[in-house]
C-alpha cells in the first residue's frame, strides 16, 4: 500500500464488492464490504456522487480519517518470534513494536532460563515505564505469559529481561500481540 499502515486479510463474503474501472468512481479495482443493506463499508475513499445509482452515494469511509476500534482477541495481529538472551541482573529491553493505533491489545511473551539456575524474570513495558505485571519463571522450558493492556496510538510495547540468582543467561521468544481489528467511521448518506 505504501503508507505505512498494516494490511489485513479479507475473507471475501457475498456481500464484498470489487469496483470496476467502469464504477466511475477514483478508486476502481479496490475492494470495498457492502453490509447487509448495500452500504458501502471501508476500502474507498469519499468521492462526489453522480446519481443516485453511484455507490458513492450509498455511504463511504473517509479514508483520511479512518480509525479502527482496536479490541482484544486471539486473533494474531504482530509477532517477533526471535529468541532474545539477556545474562544481567537489571530489567534491559529485548524487544519492542510500535502501535499505529490506540485500543485494548493482548500481549504476550515466553521466557526461560536454560541453564536451570536462578529465574527468568520478563516485563511488558509502555514507552519504558513498567506497565504490565512482573512474571517469573525458573524453569529450562518457556512459560507463556499473556496480559490484556490498553495503549495508546504510538506507543511502543516493549519486553525487558532479566535474571535473578544463578548464573548464565535467560531467553525471550515468543512476543505477540493479539487484537481484532473493527472498522469504524462508516458514513451512512441515506
Amino acid at each position: 500500500m505504501g503508507t505505512g499502515q498494516p494490511t489485513y486479510p479479507i475473507n471475501l463474503a457475498d456481500t464484498d464488492k470489487v469496483v470496476s474501472t467502469s464504477a466511475g468512481v477514483a478508486d476502481a479495482g479496490k475492494l470495498i464490504k457492502l453490509d447487509a443493506a448495500g452500504r458501502l463499508g471501508t476500502g474507498l475513499a469519499p468521492t462526489t456522487p453522480s446519481d443516485d445509482n453511484d455507490v458513492a452515494s450509498k455511504g463511504y469511509v473517509d479514508a483520511n480519517g479512518f480509525t479502527p476500534t482496536i479490541l482484544v482477541s486471539d486473533t494474531l495481529f504482530i509477532s517477533s518470534d526471535g529468541i532474545a538472551s539477556n545474562s544481567g541482573t537489571s530489567p534491559a529491553k529485548e524487544k519492542e513494536i510500535e502501535l499505529d493505533y490506540a485500543g485494548n491489545y493482548r500481549v504476550k511473551f515466553s521466557i526461560r532460563i536454560p541453564g536451570g539456575a536462578g529465574d527468568a524474570h520478563g516485563q511488558i513495558y509502555k514507552n519504558g515505564v513498567a506497565f504490565g505485571t512482573e512474571r517469573v519463571n525458573g524453569a529450562t522450558s518457556y512459560v507463556e505469559y499473556s496480559e490484556d493492556l490498553t495503549f495508546a496510538a504510538g506507543d511502543l510495547v516493549q519486553i525487558y529481561l532479566w535474571r535473578a540468582g544463578g548464573s548464565g543467561q535467560v531467553d525471550l521468544a515468543n512476543f505477540r500481540i493479539y487484537a481484532f481489528i473493527a472498522p469504524t467511521g462508516t458514513k451512512n448518506l441515506e
